[in-house]
């Protein structure tokens, strides 16, 4: 699972997946809470793709925000559809220091 690579590197304050699929998301999130029983899970099912909202994390403590985007999720889009769909995600997330991962 990609999202456990980007948690055992980082320390994380909350952890917010966005799925589309209900189901997948709840067994993610299942296997995620025994894996890292202290990790603030924050589930969205949403498509990222369209509208979308993301919930407030209201914590002093978080200096940075980190977005993960597979390589494969990211090369199913015509290159200016990509830079379009980051630009929104750039202001779903807000200002201050964010960083990009991902994988080609």
């Amino acid at each position: 699972m990609n999202s456990e690579m980007i948690i055992d590197l980082i320390d994380l304050a909350a952890y917010m997946p966005i799925e589309i699929s209900r189901e997948m998301l709840i067994l993610s999130i299942q296997h995620l809470m025994v894996s890292y029983p202290k990790l603030r899970i924050i589930p969205t099912c949403a498509d990222f793709t369209g509208p979308l909202e993301l919930p407030v994390v209201d914590d002093p403590g978080v200096a940075r925000k980190v977005v993960f985007f597979p390589g494969s999720t990211i090369g199913n889009f015509h290159p200016t559809d990509a830079v379009r769909f980051l630009k929104h995600f750039s202001q779903l997330v807000g200002p201050g220091p964010t960083y990009l991962y991902t994988v080609l």
